[in-house]
């Protein structure tokens, strides 16, 4: 019975955008050199992660590795998100916070693949923000991101969403007390259902 060793390794890649990471792979099988690759983006520990588990099913005898993950580029995920909200999200809320914040974030980042998003361009897309709009608002469109990039795990369009990478008290700036008034309507409103005493 033949015996076969598969074998697994990472391998770094420059491009345009930085470094990113590929895990190769190749087997042997009845005679043949099985071969294969697939990109993994920046993160080495997604790579890492990819390793042992394409490993696995290699050992385990699977010989043609599906993708975890499908490639997709920001303004691509942009626009798929943005037509599922629309459908799915209450009119204001649509309106107010997931097309403005998932559109400005397109823009920000450019055509670069969504597997790059990583904590430290989390961080640098709030300080543009900040220098731009009130930190009530920058922390509202990075929970709207957030939620976002919740979506793009659940479709496979990333392994895991960036926002879990980072602690909530140094990625969030501190929210501003805002005072709020009633309306008269709001008033009017208000005063027929409050008790008599």
């Amino acid at each position: 019975k033949e015996k076969v060793m598969p074998s697994v390794w990472i391998e770094p890649r420059k491009n345009k955008n930085g470094k990113s990471w590929l895990v190769r792979w190749e087997i042997y099988s009845k005679g043949l050199r099985i071969t294969g690759s697939e990109s993994c983006g920046p993160s080495k520990r997604h790579a890492d992660k990819r390793k042992e588990e394409i490993s696995d099913d290699l050992y385990a005898g699977k010989l043609q590795i599906k993708p975890k993950v499908r490639l997709v580029t920001v303004p691509e995920f942009a626009a798929e998100y943005l037509g599922n909200a629309q459908k799915t999200k209450a009119k204001n809320t649509y309106e107010n916070f997931d097309r403005p914040a998932v559109q400005h974030f397109a823009a920000w980042f450019g055509r670069k693949p969504l597997g790059m998003v990583d904590p430290e361009t989390l961080s640098k897309w709030r300080d543009t923000l900040l220098a731009e709009f009130k930190p009530n608002t920058v922390r509202m469109w990075l929970r709207t991101l957030s939620s976002a990039f919740g979506y793009a795990v659940e479709k496979r369009y990333l392994s895991e969403n960036p926002f879990k990478s980072v602690r909530q008290s140094t990625l969030y700036p501190k929210a501003d007390d805002v005072a709020r008034y009633l309306t008269h309507g709001e008033i009017q409103r208000l005063i027929p259902a409050l008790p008599l005493n």
